[in-house]
């Protein structure tokens, strides 16, 4: 009798841990996946989380640069690339291949997304050419400056200046 007390009081603290996990999560989705603003709020922070990933990955491909010249220069050898990236004179990356041996900053918005998948390694947020749903995408001023955008956020840039090796969030009125 005493055993079959303990079954039934186990299986009711199961069922009713089973309808306390079964409100939480109806409770979680309908905080975190129903409220745009919850979710617009995760996006905004993984898009300045991926503004601080290319700046930091910008700075530490210039590092690596001025640490491969400076032995290139010991042996004579000139070349400007290092991790599959060609740099500019400053020590800044601007394409995976350049044609040009003058070229100072990208030249299209595949030089940029180039940049981005090279700096940025495996963790990066998949970036296309063209806005598409759920994804990042890129584009080139007229002044060969690097705009990374999110199609899901409206006010907020990226911009990536090769020639002053700058990488910075802009806010935008549309």
């Amino acid at each position: 009798m005493a055993n079959q007390l303990i079954t039934s009081s186990f299986k009711n603290r199961l069922f009713y841990l089973a309808i306390l996990a079964l409100f939480g999560a109806i409770v979680v989705y309908f905080i975190y996946i129903k409220d745009p603003g919850i979710k617009q709020n995760l996006e905004r922070q993984a898009f300045q989380l991926n503004y601080s990933a290319l700046q930091n990955a910008i700075r530490l491909q210039k590092y690596q640069y001025i640490v491969y010249k400076s032995n290139l220069e010991i042996s004579k050898e000139l070349t400007r690339r290092l991790n599959g990236l060609e740099f500019n004179r400053k020590g800044f990356p601007i394409a995976a291949e350049i044609i040009d041996k003058a070229q100072q900053s990208p030249r299209n918005a595949l030089d940029c997304q180039q940049i981005w998948q090279k700096v940025l390694g495996p963790l990066q947020p998949v970036l296309q050419l063209s806005p598409q749903e759920n994804s990042y995408w890129v584009d080139i001023t007229v002044d060969d400056i690097c705009v990374f955008r999110s199609v899901n956020i409206h006010d907020l840039e990226i911009h990536y200046d090769a020639v002053k090796g700058l990488v910075s969030l802009v806010a935008i009125n549309r």
